[in-house]
């Protein structure tokens, strides 16, 4: 982040809200700004105001993408440790059933066998 970035946050978030019409309403109050004050649309060459704004906004959108594939990625990320901890425990709750050991007696032992085998 350059020096200047920031720098007019308070002052355009400002002007921002005093724009009920959103992001085309302030960027018309910025065009109509350049236009009155400036010779931006006339100063240089024929559409070299136009190839300014779209490098410039271009750029930012670019940043703007990276910043939202970065965190998409990082929710993805989350949620697949978050879902590889679900399995695990769903891992560890299905072992600890089926891991039970129960003794029988020789009694107990003699009644189940005698249950598997009139079941065959």
């Amino acid at each position: 982040m350059s020096d200047d970035e920031g720098k007019f946050d308070s002052i355009l978030f400002a002007m921002a809200e005093q724009h009920p019409g959103g992001v085309p309403e302030m960027l018309a109050t910025i065009a109509g700004f350049l236009n009155r004050k400036t010779d931006f649309f006339v100063g240089g060459e024929d559409c070299d105001w136009e190839k300014l704004v779209l490098k410039i906004f271009r750029n930012e959108a670019n940043k703007a993408q990276e910043v939202a594939r970065k965190k998409r990625q990082q929710r993805e990320e989350e949620e697949r440790r978050r879902q590889e901890v679900l399995r695990k425990k769903r891992e560890e709750e299905e072992q600890s059933k089926t891991a039970t050991i129960t003794e029988l007696t020789d009694e107990e032992a003699e009644q189940l066998q005698k249950e598997l085998d009139a079941k065959k």
